[in-house]
């Protein structure tokens, strides 16, 4: 047993002599100490008096907040593969000029929405979908969730843009000589 403390003697020597510097310190800091507590009592004071005031309109905030809480914490799967999803374009190499690549593209017009056939209704099951995401192997798509939402614009049998249509060279040329023609008449003038 003494042999332990003759082992130990110098670590202990050594903590009794760091804790005397310790007490030197703060006896020299004496004053910036007290400047310390004293701020911290103001901050205190201060915190106590925000909440305090603002106690009602808190609450009712956490409590707005929780059907979106929720909705985030069954979704948090889905959310976790999508921000997985921006890893490699994070880590990737960079774009050769500094700025923004943007890609764009025309859809073709559709059937407008009408009332009140087409009004939305929450339908949509499955919950979320985050099978082997973000890792989707080459040219195959990822899981989605098939919903019906009450919309249907293609219900009315709307073809879109007809994209040789007399119409459609109207709006970009301008009238045209020469008797209109249809998308089976390729090739002739006008």
């Amino acid at each position: 047993m003494f042999d332990a403390y003759a082992d130990a003697a110098p670590d202990l020597l050594k903590t009794v002599d760091n804790s005397s510097k310790i007490s030197d310190t703060i006896v020299d800091q004496d004053k910036n100490l007290d400047t310390l507590l004293v701020s911290a009592i103001g901050l205190a004071d201060v915190g106590t008096e925000v909440i305090g005031t603002n106690r009602q309109p808190l609450t009712d905030v956490l409590h707005l907040l929780v059907p979106t809480t929720d909705l985030l914490n069954q979704y948090n799967a889905a959310l976790t593969c999508g921000i997985g999803g921006l890893i490699p374009l994070a880590t990737g190499p960079g774009l050769p000029l500094p700025g923004a690549v943007l890609l764009q593209s025309f859809t073709l017009g559709r059937e407008r929405y009408r009332y009140p056939g087409n009004l939305p209704k929450v339908a949509a099951k499955g919950g979320p979908q985050c099978t082997d995401l973000p890792k989707v192997p080459f040219e195959t798509s990822p899981p989605f969730v098939v919903a019906d939402i009450g919309a249907n614009p293609a219900q009315y049998g709307n073809q879109g843009i007809l994209l040789n249509s007399d119409g459609l060279k109207q709006a970009l040329f301008g009238p045209l000589d020469g008797p209109p023609r249809n998308t089976a008449q390729i090739g002739q003038p006008g």
